[in-house]
């Protein structure tokens, strides 16, 4: 699962790389570090590999990132605070904990020890 966007202030430059494969196709790279005005958003969802697992969400920017970044990234953490519940340091969907009640796992990395699961 790689549910990852930018988020960058409009018009912004994306700066990207492009990298061959051995087909003759390109693959097109868009990193955080080569972007500093903007913020990571992974989404997370139901890891389909395995039963009852959902896989947590994450957002990230540089700490020496931007001024545009940081603003990006308080807006986003204030539409969380207002539409999810903050349990232990984490912001978690009344959904997600709906399914955590019900057994399902809610981590990471699906291959981490079950000690490392969001409780």
């Amino acid at each position: 699962m790689d549910n990852r966007y930018m988020v960058q202030p409009l018009n912004s430059k994306v700066n990207s790389r492009i990298l061959k494969q051995k087909d003759g196709s390109f693959h097109y790279i868009i990193e955080l570090s080569s972007n500093p005005k903007g913020v990571e958003l992974s989404t997370g969802g139901i890891y389909e590999k395995a039963e009852k697992v959902l896989i947590a969400g994450r957002i990230a920017y540089f700490a020496d990132s931007s001024e545009e970044s940081k603003a990006i990234y308080k807006e986003i953490m204030k539409a969380m605070n207002e539409c999810s519940i903050k349990k232990n340091n984490v912001f978690v969907s009344s959904e997600a904990l709906s399914l955590l009640n019900d057994g399902w796992r809610l981590t990471y990395n699906y291959n981490a020890p079950c000690d490392k699961d969001f409780k």
